[in-house]
């Protein structure tokens, strides 16, 4: 992907094409703009690798609020329960969403924007496989609100990180991208519906739960090898050394 450099001169007085900023490798850290440096980059492959992987966490968000809508009617049919359980599962399930955001932010100024999303990603899928072997409706709504909270863990952190690796004129676009992938999570839901049972007379939902869980389970191994931390969260920590790689890895 070809890299759109932003004009101008670096506020630190350094100027680049593609390598890193002069601030980060010349032993003065300290007086390094974050902000000029990401400008100056540009875009390129590396906001792609973020949006791609970092913004996962809104296609698990996706397809789960649409595998509970899906999983509520069947689990009707096979637990007997009332319309006023079904809708209670649903009401639980958003009381976790609703809390699930709080800690993020906690989490992601103390360890950093990773450690939120990665934590999303283990947490949905360990979630959703707990839920295949569960059979009472009692457990169910438990593994709900903890899914719930794992879903929107990682939500606020993507946000504050595509803002934080994109430059100024790029990031709202980068930002409705990674939100984009919440509509293609619910396709993909519907799109192993209509593959294994279009008319819902027999779906499994214990497999469709399954089959959800395979993109955040891969997006947690690709995060964790290739998912950057914020160059702004690695200068307010002076964990220059890391700067240093990151700020390389977006210059590539």
């Amino acid at each position: 992907m070809k890299r759109i450099p932003r004009k101008g001169p670096m506020k630190d007085g350094a100027t680049t094409e593609r390598g890193p900023m002069s601030a980060a490798s010349t032993g003065a850290p300290e007086a390094l703009d974050i902000n000029a440096v990401v400008n100056n980059l540009g875009v390129g492959m590396a906001q792609v690798i973020y949006t791609l992987i970092g913004g996962m966490v809104l296609f698990a968000d996706g397809a789960e609020v649409l595998v509970l809508s899906v999983m509520n009617i069947m689990l009707a049919k096979e637990l007997k329960i009332s319309k006023v359980a079904q809708g209670a599962l649903i009401s639980i399930t958003f009381c976790g969403v609703g809390l699930g955001g709080y800690p993020s932010g906690f989490i992601s100024d103390m360890f950093g924007r990773r450690v939120p999303i990665l934590l999303s990603f283990f947490g949905v899928v360990a979630v959703n496989m707990l839920t295949v072997f569960t059979m009472t409706y009692g457990v169910i709504a438990i593994c709900c609100f903890i899914s719930g909270c794992f879903m929107r863990m990682g939500v606020p952190a993507w946000q504050c990180l595509a803002v934080e690796v994109s430059p100024t004129s790029w990031r709202v676009f980068i930002s409705a991208a990674g939100g984009s992938l919440f509509s293609v999570g619910q396709i993909y839901v519907i799109g192993i519906i209509f593959l294994t049972d279009p008319r819902m007379k027999h779906l499994d939902w214990r497999r469709l739960l399954m089959y959800v869980s395979i993109p955040p389970a891969v997006c947690f191994v690709l995060a964790y090898f290739l998912l950057y931390e914020s160059p702004h969260f690695l200068y307010d920590q002076k964990q220059y050394e890391r700067l240093r790689d990151v700020i390389s890895m977006m210059a590539f």
